[in-house]
């Protein structure tokens, strides 16, 4: 019998219609803001501050280093154009439609579709993954930020709140990075959620004081306008990890459809595994740990003496200083047994 041999399998290739929808979506709303901002002569300075492009900028440079192509960044940025078309709606409560109003509020509307699409489309990439040395970290920066704030009075109530919440969590972030006791599941689940409540901490105060700063257009010299770029940047590097980390608290809330029944559970169950699986069961050496709180003190302390750079810049500049430092540490142990990473291997 004679053999044939398989076909050869067509690749697929892309379906752009998509695009091409997005694109001429796109392309109309843009005319309808155009059209907008010369009937009401709202300046495109006034439309599109330099803040918003700054925090626009650090959210497509994340974004880029997630999605990798090109083409997914501007199918999400068309798609976010074309919804934020809906913040030109009136409102229900709104008697006297103010056009302006809206005109403001539109780069906002863009920038949050933006974000929340960045999220879909990159899933599970921009959910951090941690460790022991980065609850560490995020440990003693709460303590600062405590300091800072001028929080350790035994007169205040909010300190005796903090004290009563804070304490166990902070207490079993140095336990298990200052000993080899294996991770349980329980271990792992409570760091992970320790870490997403210092992180929307962190994150809000970040918001605020940066939003509080003024603004690039008003700074007074370069270096005053630059400081405040890198502020704005530096916000819209971390917004899809911020709404990542929201989401993953805001879980464990019941909502009116799902009010502690069958389904909330079921959902809840799988939020905690998320949780789990994101907290990798590796043990930093004992020696590590030292250094990285002899770090990462010495720059809160010195800080908090002499106030060089605000609260929530310092504290951001750490977190990103102090996954580099975890992967040379990886790069030292490969070479020497005793700064080795210890893996648990857990499911």
């Amino acid at each position: 019998m004679r053999r044939h041999s398989p076909k050869p399998v067509k690749k697929q290739q892309p379906n752009n219609n998509i695009l091409y929808y997005a694109a001429g979506a796109c392309l109309f709303v843009l005319l309808l803001i155009v059209f907008a901002m010369a009937w009401s002569g709202i300046s495109i300075g006034r439309l599109l501050p330099l803040q918003m492009l700054a925090m626009l900028a650090g959210l497509v440079f994340e974004f880029k280093k997630v999605a990798k192509k090109w083409t997914s960044i501007l199918l999400v940025a068309m798609v976010a154009l074309v919804l934020s078309f809906f913040s030109f709606l009136p409102g229900r409560r709104e008697h006297e439609y103010h056009f302006e109003e809206h005109m403001t509020i539109w780069p906002y509307t863009f920038l949050s579709f933006f974000i929340l699409l960045a999220i879909v489309e990159s899933g599970e990439k921009v959910t951090v993954k941690l460790t022991e040395g980065i609850t560490l970290m995020q440990s003693m920066a709460i303590i600062y930020w405590m300091a800072d704030l001028k929080l350790f009075r035994p007169d205040s109530p909010f300190m005796v709140v903090l004290m009563l919440v804070g304490l166990p969590f902070v207490t079993i972030s140095l336990y298990h990075a200052f000993s080899y006791a294996p991770h349980s599941r329980a271990s792992r689940l409570t760091l992970s959620i320790w870490s997403s409540l210092l992180m929307a901490v962190f994150a809000a105060d970040n918001i605020y004081k940066v939003f509080n700063s003024g603004t690039i257009e008003t700074s007074e010299g370069m270096a005053r306008a630059g400081y405040q770029f890198l502020q704005y940047f530096l916000l819209g590097v971390s917004s899809m990890y911020i709404a990542r980390n929201v989401e993953m608290l805001l879980g464990f809330l019941p909502d009116k459809k799902q009010f502690f029944n069958k389904a909330y559970f079921k959902e809840l169950d799988e939020l905690k595994k998320r949780h789990v699986k994101r907290y990798a069961p590796i043990q930093v050496p004992v020696l590590y740990s030292l250094l990285c709180i002899l770090f990462a003190g010495t720059i809160f302390g010195l800080n908090l003496l002499y106030h060089y750079l605000p609260r929530n810049l310092i504290i951001w500049t750490v977190f990103v200083i102090f996954p580099i430092l975890l992967k040379t540490g990886e790069a030292l142990g490969s070479r020497n047994n005793g700064w080795a990473f210890r893996d648990q291997h857990i499911n």
